[in-house]
């Protein structure tokens, strides 16, 4: 069975339409959050079409030791555990030169018994993630695994991470578990959902949790980002950049944070 759509989101665009904190961003028990970064300097041409599309790209400093320069196509992992500081800032090269960058972030909550373990980041290059192409699409397995195809990327809670290019007039089917968490972002174009429901640039589309394949049709051709995975159904708790399961957690954050033990 197919699943249905629960919600539409146009961030930036419908003042009136607020998400639910559990629905949108943290919502029944798997915290995943989208945030799309779209920013030039200087002279600015077209956005390209790929994630951290520029070969010039991001700077990210943190308090576990790390100075890394983002490059197209990469795929970060910083799992902050029981706390780290870390900047994001646009690399020398980049504020030279001038150009464009995009970039997806996605914010993924950890299981209870994870929340303080240690800070750590992987870097995986866009050789290392699988890549589905048949005839009429171009699935890059981000997060997950698709069609017996499994990225290197581990997560300690069972999510999926997929970057969908469709091309013009055509369909595409794919396989979730009936009762994941799952929605649809839109990089670009326009994708035709479950009853004719049609989300296009920057507007994203929630699921309901209820069937087992998600079902996509573009007339003129789209890029789109699906994500997902199983709730984690825990106690939740957040305030501010702090995502706990408990309030006292949630003290204990922001009494490390100011004692500068983030990081240690």
């Amino acid at each position: 069975m197919a699943q249905g759509i629960d919600n539409l989101f146009f961030p930036g665009r419908d003042k009136k339409q607020k998400a639910q904190p559990d629905r949108l961003g943290f919502f029944e028990g798997l915290s995943l959050v989208l945030v799309h970064h779209q920013y030039c300097l200087r002279e600015c041409g077209q956005i390209p079409n790929a994630v951290n599309g520029n070969p010039r790209s991001e700077n990210d400093t943190d308090s576990i030791h790390n100075d890394i320069v983002y490059r197209k196509g990469q795929f970060v992992l910083f799992s902050s555990g029981r706390g780290a500081i870390h900047e994001e800032v646009s690399d020398d090269q980049l504020r030279n030169e001038g150009g464009t960058v995009q970039g997806f972030q996605i914010w993924l909550n950890l299981p209870a018994k994870e929340k303080f373990r240690n800070p750590e980041t992987f870097i995986h290059n866009p050789e290392a993630l699988p890549v589905i192409e048949n005839e009429g699409h171009r699935i890059q397995v981000m997060m997950g695994e698709l069609h017996g195809q499994s990225s290197p990327v581990e997560t300690h809670s069972p999510a999926f991470y997929f970057h969908i290019k469709l091309e013009a007039g055509q369909r595409l089917d794919l396989p979730v578990q009936d009762g994941d968490n799952a929605f649809v972002y839109v990089v670009k174009g326009e994708v035709e959902l479950e009853n004719r429901t049609l989300v296009s640039d920057a507007q994203l589309a929630l699921y309901t949790r209820e069937g087992d394949l998600l079902r996509y049709y573009s007339k003129e051709g789209c890029e789109f980002l699906l994500l997902g995975g199983q709730p984690l159904n825990e106690p939740f708790y957040s305030y501010g950049p702090f995502v706990m399961n408990t309030e006292a957690q949630i003290d204990l954050c922001f009494r490390n944070y100011r004692s500068g033990k983030m990081g240690e």
